[in-house]
C-alpha cells in the first residue's frame, strides 16, 4: 500500500460497476492528508487484493493504523 510513513491508511474497495462505490470515492479521497494516506482498490484493476483479503461485497471501507491493525 502506498504512503508507508502515514499513521493512517484508509483503503476502500470498490468496483467499476458499483454506482454506491463513484458517490462514496471523492468522500474517501476527502480525507487524504499528511496523518493519512487514502488509497482506493478497484476490484477489476486490483483483484488479487480483494481475493487476498477476502473482499465480496463493495463498497467497503477500511481503517488501519501505522502498524497494520485495522480498526
Amino acid at each position: 500500500f502506498p504512503g508507508p510513513d502515514t499513521p493512517w491508511l484508509i483503503a476502500f474497495f470498490s468496483s467499476a460497476s458499483c454506482d454506491r462505490c463513484a458517490e462514496i470515492a471523492p468522500k474517501v479521497r476527502a480525507l487524504d492528508s499528511g496523518s493519512v494516506t487514502t488509497v482506493e482498490i478497484e476490484y477489476l484493476k486490483q483483484r488479487d487484493l480483494h481475493e487476498r483479503y477476502a473482499i465480496d461485497t463493495v463498497p467497503l471501507v477500511l481503517i488501519a493504523n501505522d502498524e497494520g491493525v485495522v480498526l
